[in-house]
């Protein structure tokens, strides 16, 4: 009769819903959800096409892709399965700088080498290449550095004062 059934509590700790159930209640409300001409979009960083699915999710699936811009590049983010309760450290991140062929060269081996989400491989590559493109119009856009002025010789100059000569004549005429 005095007999009670311990039960620990790091074992509770670490049960975390399946991701079924979490997709149950998010998939309809969310702050990530935007409904736009009757379709639904997902605007979660983790989430490379940005429909609102179970598959794409990235709040859902134990393994997700994140794919941000930089300055110089991208972020290459991959969710760490066993992390789920602590979102600080949830994601291990890499910098990818170099050029658009040596990116999409990582980013198919982080994800399809190693096993990792080969089904996110052409959706991170399409996102990588929109962000590839946004880069290359932004450094257009900048403003080019003033070039310094040209050397005037003494016959250019000459030419010059000849022309306004020139003008004036014609305004008194």
């Amino acid at each position: 009769t005095g007999y009670q059934r311990r039960v620990r509590v790091s074992s509770l700790v670490d049960m975390a819903a399946s991701p079924d159930a979490v997709w149950q209640i998010i998939r309809k409300n969310s702050s990530f959800l935007v409904k736009r001409n009757g379709h639904a979009f997902n605007s979660d960083p983790a989430n490379l096409t940005n429909w609102n699915s179970f598959r794409q999710s990235g709040l859902t699936q134990k393994k997700a892709v994140k794919i941000t811009p930089t300055e110089k590049g991208v972020v290459l983010a991959t969710k760490i399965s066993g992390k789920s309760r602590k979102p600080a450290t949830q994601y291990s991140s890499v910098k990818l700088t170099k050029g658009f062929r040596q990116v999409s060269r990582s980013i198919k081996s982080s994800l399809n080498g190693s096993y990792y989400r080969p089904d996110l491989v052409t959706a991170a590559l399409a996102r990588w290449s929109q962000i590839y493109r946004t880069l290359k119009v932004q450094k257009k856009a900048k403003t080019p550095a003033a070039k310094p002025a040209a050397k005037v010789t003494p016959k250019v100059q000459k030419a010059r004062k000849g022309k306004k000569r020139v003008a004036k004549r014609v305004k008194k005429n």
